[in-house]
């Protein structure tokens, strides 16, 4: 019985290990986007408020299993914004 308490408790703390990895990359990659996406527009006021106003949804809504669709995420921005700011190039 030891044994299985014992799993039990590795198992879980194998699983907090990769929950805390995987939020800390995710957690770079969302300033890493959000800093580049900042830079593009930094020249227009309108785009850098409309980014700071939709990034954090738009990105939730953009990560599915630690990859992040570009394309999603812009067209989320854009769609806020009432105004295309971000176009993504194949």
């Amino acid at each position: 019985m030891n044994r299985r308490i014992i799993f039990k408790a590795s198992a879980t703390l194998v699983g907090i290990g990769v929950a805390i990895n995987t939020s800390m990359h995710n957690q770079a990659l969302f300033k890493e986007t959000k800093q580049e996406m900042l830079s593009i527009c930094s020249t227009n006021n309108d785009c850098v408020q409309a980014l700071n106003n939709s990034f954090d949804r738009c990105y939730d809504n953009s990560i599915n299993d630690d990859i992040l669709d570009l394309v999603q995420l812009a067209n989320c921005v854009n769609e806020y914004a009432g105004k295309s700011y971000f176009a993504y190039e194949y």
